[in-house]
């Protein structure tokens, strides 16, 4: 499908903010892991949501009608848990602790959900036309 080396793009595009994040919400100060949270902001905001849009308006609905419904439904699944965390970290939703581990939560459902599609997902598509 025409959209996966734009997919992959974006995912290589985020995973740095995320190595960021997790490191300054596992090791650094209350003011590393602010910056680290403001810096990523555009990366896991607008740019996260027009993925997530591209994902599940166009992308997965293709998926879906070549391959099964089914395969894609954990991946939809996993952009509204990953929205509802990335959320409570950028809406003020979590402060402290609380917001260390919403980080951490972040970064390991994003990092989870991009090496399902690029390793799973992605090659069982990649003949397909759109």
């Amino acid at each position: 499908m025409h959209a996966v080396p734009t997919l992959i793009e974006e995912h290589a595009t985020l995973l740095p903010y995320l190595v960021e994040l997790r490191r300054a919400a596992q090791d650094g100060s209350d003011q590393d892991l602010l910056a680290a949270i403001a810096q990523a902001a555009k990366a896991l905001g607008p740019d996260l949501d027009g993925h997530i849009s591209l994902e599940d308006d166009d992308f997965f609905p293709k998926v879906a009608a070549y391959l099964d419904p089914m395969i894609v439904q954990p991946f939809v699944q996993d952009h509204r848990e990953i929205e509802q965390v990335r959320d409570a970290v950028y809406l003020g939703k979590a402060a402290g602790a609380a917001l260390r581990a919403d980080c951490l939560t972040l970064c390991g459902l994003l990092e989870d959900h991009i090496a399902r599609e690029e390793q799973m997902l992605f090659p069982a598509v990649r003949d397909v036309q759109d």
